[in-house]
């Protein structure tokens, strides 16, 4: 995916309204990325969703190949500071590379001694961020979803409701 500039995400699996996502100050190289990222709505276990807050956090992400023997790096093993690793790993580019989907899955101990849990895998849209978002990112999801088997349809949202909410959050965010 193209990483010249901000890169919007939010969840697109059914059921699940994670929290919108924004990546910026992007700096990569061939196999690696550092970058910030602003979460909206920080979702802490055992903390009551009205005291939830928003955070930014540094990432550092390490690219890898889904595939054996290919050159295409196209997943990262994701890094935050306070331990919390994530696999991230494309499921559908758009033609522009512009628009993305991602099938984000966290890898996190709940401790040190605690065996490392069956991830939760979830959908994220990815979408450059510009004027014609909300455009883009419905084309994107419905071209993701006409490639999709028929089996894997009901694991996706029926609809596309959270771009005008996520940027929304953003204009929040970069006014502080």
């Amino acid at each position: 995916m193209n990483t010249n500039g901000p890169i919007v995400a939010f969840s697109i699996s059914a059921g699940i309204h994670g929290p919108c996502k924004v990546d910026y100050n992007i700096n990569e190289n061939s196999t690696h990325a550092s970058f910030e990222r602003y979460i909206s709505l920080y979702i802490r276990p055992g903390v009551p969703v009205r005291r939830q807050t928003s955070a930014v956090k540094n990432v550092v992400a390490e690219f890898y190949s889904t595939r054996d023997q290919s050159n295409n790096l196209d997943a990262m093993h994701v890094f935050y500071k306070d331990g919390t690793q994530i696999t991230e790993a494309i499921e559908y580019q758009s033609d522009n590379d512009n628009c993305a989907v991602f099938s984000v899955a966290d890898r996190s101990r709940g401790s040190p001694k605690q065996k490392l849990a069956q991830p939760q895998v979830t959908r994220e849209l990815r979408i450059k961020l510009n004027s014609q978002n909300t455009q883009e990112a419905e084309q994107c999801f419905q071209s993701f979803k006409n490639n999709l088997d028929e089996s894997k349809k009901a694991e996706i949202s029926s609809s596309l409701t959270r771009p005008a909410e996520c940027l929304q959050k953003l204009q929040e965010f970069a006014s502080n």
